[in-house]
């Protein structure tokens, strides 16, 4: 706005040619200036997007550092589910060993029970119940069954 004035009034005054250089100088300048300050905001904005894409490229280091974390834990976890998995696998082995190994010794017990006593050095052997070892009459013979 300056300028036109300036060219205006170097023109009225007789200065025309003068006037109208001055008037295309001084719109270069302003040309000139305005591209500067064009060129020194397009630069902050660049450095704002360099600043938000190192802030970015933190922000996905961080990220990865922490998958690798929940990787090696998953890893880890899975390791001890397997481990846990096998233990209770031969846990449940052992008890059913330990189930046939009773049923086995329930056979024997009923193949035995007719030699069991209820006292140790009976002579007289004879087939009678486990809860029923009291039932002897203190000489080493079993009590008949119905004399008290």
């Amino acid at each position: 706005m300056n300028e036109i004035i300036t060219a205006l009034l170097g023109a009225v005054t007789g200065g025309g040619l003068t006037g109208l250089f001055y008037w295309r100088a001084n719109h270069r300048k302003a040309n000139g200036e305005a591209a500067q300050t064009e060129a020194d905001a397009m630069k902050s904005v660049q450095d704002v997007y360099q600043q938000a894409l190192a802030d970015q490229q933190q922000y996905i280091s961080q990220l990865r550092d922490t998958r690798d974390h929940l990787v090696n834990d998953r890893e880890e976890m899975r390791k001890e589910n397997n481990e846990l998995r096998r233990r209770i696998n031969d846990m449940d082995e052992r008890v059913r060993e330990l189930q046939q190994q009773v049923a086995r010794n329930g056979r024997i017990v009923a193949s035995l029970r007719p030699f069991l006593c209820g006292r140790v050095n009976c002579p007289n052997r004879t087939m009678m119940e486990i809860a029923d070892s009291e039932d002897h009459d203190g000489k080493g013979k079993p009590k008949e069954a119905g004399i008290s």
